[in-house]
């Protein structure tokens, strides 16, 4: 019989905890920032909640697949392609966005409520979720500029 069958397993190792902002207020971010806005918290998100790096390729891959999507949908209203009035450009630059965050939003629901099951706190998104929305308008306001 073992003396030490009460000692505990888990011995001289370091245990990292996750942190990660509130999921759902990267809606914000992608209603009014887009998708590179999205993009950029989700991937640290997932980072933080240590998804799979498969994973966090995967989310990269559908945000670029989405914004190349976006940026033609754009350029073929903006050139007359497809007959969509000019005023509904802004609803489907945001419906793009929005697309994007419920990608990111189902990708880190498990990981996110896992994190919070184990006492973990959530990160402010004021500063980062606005900052990244300015930074996506002026990204997407100079290739529009572009297109024209």
């Amino acid at each position: 019989m073992q003396g030490d069958l009460y000692s505990p397993s888990l011995q001289d190792h370091a245990v990292t905890k996750t942190k990660s902002y509130n999921i759902s207020g990267l809606f914000l971010v992608a209603f009014f920032g887009g998708i590179i806005g999205v993009t950029v918290l989700g991937i640290r998100n997932a980072q933080w909640l240590r998804l799979e790096k498969k994973l966090i390729q995967l989310l990269v891959a559908i945000s670029v697949i989405l914004f190349i999507c976006k940026t033609f949908v754009v350029y073929a209203i903006s050139t007359g392609m497809l007959n969509i009035a000019d005023s509904n450009v802004d609803n489907i630059v945001k419906a793009f966005g929005v697309l994007c965050f419920i990608f990111y939003y189902f990708m880190l629901k498990k990981p996110f409520k896992e994190h919070l099951a184990v006492g973990g706190n959530t990160e402010v998104l004021y500063k980062q979720g606005l900052l990244w929305v300015l930074i996506s308008v002026v990204i997407e306001v100079i290739l529009i500029q572009m297109m024209a």
